[in-house]
């Protein structure tokens, strides 16, 4: 009876324990883009392009390019999520996983450039404030539908935490500032419990973001170049107002 309660007790403890956790979510503007929305059915099929910065504290930093398949793979890291699967949270949630064999290997953090492949992040949040991240919101920005700001999923090895920061801020054209809701890239700097790599079993991370696709993307700080024919062009009215002057 003592060794049947003991093990209902620790059945219960395992069911109830925390697994990966996302603990903090920021952010900073960063660069800020014009976009327009082309669709909030993101999937992991239509967001090949985004590119993933992974950092690990021995063999430095790697760098992946998101594949129709639902996957992003580094020589020691993989990013994925299912490729008929919106990704508004529901029952399914984005994978990190350490490939490394080493446990002297350790993941520190990672960065996804949405906007590499066309793709925001689609957060509840207003005025850089994060809202729930355990429930969907209306998003902010007109076409963006529901949104969902990073957050913990079930699954993912113990322990493992989080704190996320979202960055490089977007807004419509149309808009005279940007509403908070929408950014281009999110960076993740894990804690807790080592991610680090294993012989037999993979130490992954998983949590529940929303993406919407994007139908095209302008920065709006001007390029050296546009910086360039500006400078030509008030440099030759400055000499062609001096000529009409020696006249």
């Amino acid at each position: 009876m003592k060794l049947t309660r003991f093990a209902i007790a620790l059945a219960v403890c395992v069911a109830v324990a925390p697994a990966s956790t996302i603990t903090t979510v920021s952010d900073v503007p960063g660069a800020l883009s014009n976009v327009t929305v082309d669709s909030t059915q993101a999937n992991g099929a239509n967001m090949a392009g985004m590119t993933i910065t992974a950092v690990f504290s021995h063999s430095g930093t790697e760098n992946c390019t998101w594949l129709s398949n639902g996957t992003c793979t580094g020589t020691d890291f993989r990013v994925s999520f299912p490729t008929g699967t919106d990704t508004l949270p529901g029952d399914t949630a984005w994978t990190v996983t350490n490939l490394s064999s080493s446990s002297s290997n350790v993941l520190e953090t990672l960065t996804i450039d949405a906007l590499a492949g066309d793709v925001d992040f689609d957060a509840c949040e207003t005025a850089g404030t994060p809202h729930s991240v355990t429930s969907a919101c209306t998003g902010a920005t007109p076409g963006t539908n529901d949104a969902y700001t990073i957050g913990t999923a079930p699954g993912g090895s113990f322990g493992i935490t989080a704190s996320v920061e979202y960055t490089n801020e977007l807004k419509l054209a149309s808009q005279g500032s940007p509403l908070g809701d929408m950014w281009g890239e999110a960076v993740f700097t894990f804690g807790g419990n080592a991610f680090q790599g294993t012989t037999d079993r993979k130490e992954t991370f998983t949590f529940y973001s929303d993406t919407d696709l994007l139908d095209s993307v302008k920065s709006t700080t001007p390029e050296p170049a546009t910086f360039g024919l500006v400078g030509v062009a008030l440099i030759g009215a400055g000499i062609f107002r001096r000529k009409i002057g020696a006249r």
